[in-house]
Formats: structure tokens, C-alpha cells, sequence
């Protein structure tokens, strides 16, 4: 669904940075990211492992003073709500109810020592005060709704006695079972066999066409993204590289490093050929380069690059999109691309 300019967006941040180590010398590992996302659109953010694409889901939830690190960020709203200064007890009246997170380990998430129905039944009792038998029962009608056969029997179960494909329904279930306005999913398919995964992303889009919940998607699989996505934000290094449509995006990057992501996807045009590789490694969090942050592996790095860091910022042609780059039409013409798409 592409974002209506009409409405306001239901999570909005802006300037989001994070960092880790002592208050002398903090490492900044994400890097003044900026956000909209619109009821019932999803947003994917893809990128190699270490951009800093999970670390953002975390501070989206204010985990990060959780989990020993600092957090700035000029706006942080949820459906018209400030949360740029809650308190954690702010933050635990929102999670699960207003915005959910389900991991790529369901393990992480479930409680091993808890049947899977208790734990989804938590939820609502802790937000919508339902009693212990509704919330029961409505735990039993979600986990029907997930694809798990014999739900009563399922939600009696604990986790361990589920296959992998099962967990990760029960997770997606108990993250919206209180129907959240936004849902955050951190690459939970990946585990998945593809005919898992295929029931799993059906079962999400009908929530989202019933509930117009906005998902926050995080992954590695160009695949999905494709068919899952409407706008899609591609993070290097902690900051965002290039946002667009999906669509544009697929027919067009405009920024070397989407460009190589996406030339790196096997393709069965080049049957027999060695795949794709992009070559060197992103940097470490403690030694960002002074120029652009891709520039050590970017193909059409010039002398500027080293330098100067480019901002983030529409393209002249096309407002709808934007890049951190200096030479976004030379990318097009590198890498076969049309420059008018």
C-alpha cells in the first residue's frame, strides 16, 4: 500500500541515533536515521549483516537503555504519541499492545517453561484486561487463524514440543493477537522452508488488509522483500543509502550499494556463472570512514567521495526517492539500469 499523503504517518521518526560504550567515548553505531510509516504499509530495510538494521527495531521499542546502550532522537511518534522521552514504564504500556516485535528465533521470544497458550493469553489480559478464560479462548481462535492445526491441543503445548514452522506462527500470533498498530519483524522467515514461509506471509497480509496494521520489515532476502514490500529503505554502515518504492527500487537503484545487492541475487540467466560478490567487508562501528561510508567499495568512487559525506536527500527527477550519493545517474548508466525509471 503506498503511504497516503493525505494521512499522517503512524510511526514517524526522525534523527534516531544510536550508540554503545562509555559516555567519554560512545561508538555510534546507527546513525541519524529518519522513518515514515503509513496504516497497513509495509516497509522493508534491507542491508548486510552490522548496518544497524535490528539495532533500529530495538530502539523503535526503547530497548536500547535496556540493553546498556544510548538513544537520541529528535521525533519518535506512535499513532500521534510522543515517544521520544517515555519513561520505561511509557514503553511498557506500548509494546505488545501499539507496536510488537516477532524475532527471527521464536526461542528468543517464547517462554520455555509456559504453555504457548498462556503466552499469547498474557498479552491480552496485561492490555485489554480480559479475564483469564476469554483471553484463553481468544488465544486458541489466533492460533486457528495461524495455520496451526488443532489450536486447543497447540495452545497447550510448550515450545519445545512444536516444529520450528509452528514457533515462528505462535510468535507472529502473540505479537498480534492485541492487533498493534505496528508490527516490527526481524527477518522472521528466514528460518522457514519455502512453503511455510509462503503460508506465513499470507496469514500476514490478511491481518494487515484486516486490521490496516503497518509492518517494519527487516531482511536479507531480496525475494521477499520484492513480494512483501511497498517502500523499501536500504541501511550501509547505520545510516540509509537510498528509500524508495519497491518498484522503482527493483528497476532502478539509483545508489551502487542497492545496485550490487541486487546484482549479487542468483539469476538463472547466468546459469554456469560464479555469482556476483561484492567486494570487501563493511567497517567496523568504531572506524566509519570520513567520506562516504561505502566509498572503500564502491565501484564509482571518486576523490569527493573520500572526503565529504553525502546527505540523504531527494533526487532532482524524482522527489519520491532519495539517495546518499553524488553520482546517482552515473549508477544507472553503470550497472545497466534505465536513468528515467
Amino acid at each position: 500500500m503506498p503511504p497516503d499523503p493525505t494521512c499522517d504517518p503512524v510511526l514517524a521518526v526522525s534523527d534516531l541515533r544510536v550508540a554503545f560504550g562509555g559516555s567519554d567515548h560512545p561508538v555510534q553505531v546507527v546513525c541519524g536515521v529518519d522513518l515514515a510509516l503509513y496504516a497497513g504499509q509495509t516497509l522493508c530495510v534491507v542491508g548486510e549483516s552490522g548496518s544497524g538494521k535490528s539495532l533500529t527495531l530495538q530502539a523503535l521499542l526503547g530497548m536500547i537503555p535496556v540493553l546498556g546502550g544510548q538513544m537520541q532522537v529528535q521525533q519518535l511518534s506512535l499513532g500521534g504519541r510522543s515517544l521520544a522521552q517515555a519513561t520505561q514504564a511509557q514503553w511498557r504500556a506500548v509494546r505488545g499492545k501499539h507496536i510488537a516485535i516477532v524475532h527471527q528465533d521464536p526461542l528468543a521470544t517464547l517462554n520455555p517453561y509456559l504453555r504457548v497458550g498462556d503466552q499469547i493469553a498474557e498479552v491480552l489480559v496485561v492490555h485489554d484486561r480480559l479475564s483469564r478464560k476469554a483471553a484463553w479462548q481468544r488465544a486458541v481462535a489466533v492460533l486457528g487463524d495461524a495455520g496451526l492445526a488443532d489450536p486447543d491441543a497447540r495452545a497447550r503445548d510448550y515450545p519445545h514440543q512444536l516444529s520450528g514452522g509452528q514457533r515462528q506462527r505462535v510468535a507472529l500470533a502473540m505479537a498480534l493477537v492485541a492487533h498493534p498498530q505496528v508490527l516490527l519483524a526481524d527477518e522472521p522467515t528466514t528460518a522457514l522452508d519455502a512453503t511455510t514461509q509462503a503460508h506465513v506471509l499470507q496469514w500476514l497480509r490478511q491481518i494487515q488488509q484486516m486490521h490496516t496494521t503497518a509492518v517494519l520489515w527487516v531482511s536479507h532476502d531480496m525475494a521477499v522483500v520484492a513480494h512483501l514490500a511497498d517502500q523499501v529503505a536500504v541501511m550501509y554502515a547505520g545510516q540509509m543509502q537510498e528509500m524508495a518504492s519497491v518498484h522503482k527500487l527493483f528497476a532502478a537503484p539509483r545508489h551502487p550499494y542497492t545496485a550490487s545487492l541486487l546484482a549479487s541475487r542468483p539469476n538463472l540467466q547466468r546459469r554456469g556463472q560464479p555469482l556476483v560478490v561484492l567486494p570487501g567487508a563493511p567497517p567496523a562501528a568504531d572506524q566509519w570512514p570520513s567520506g562516504c561510508r561505502f566509498a572503500p567499495r564502491c565501484p564509482l568512487v571518486l576523490p569527493q567521495c573520500r572526503t565529504q559525506a553525502p546527505a540523504l536527500q531527494p533526487l532532482a527527477d524524482d522527489p519520491t526517492r532519495s539517495v546518499r550519493c553524488f553520482r546517482p545517474q552515473a549508477v544507472a548508466a553503470h550497472f545497466g539500469y534505465p536513468t528515467d525509471a
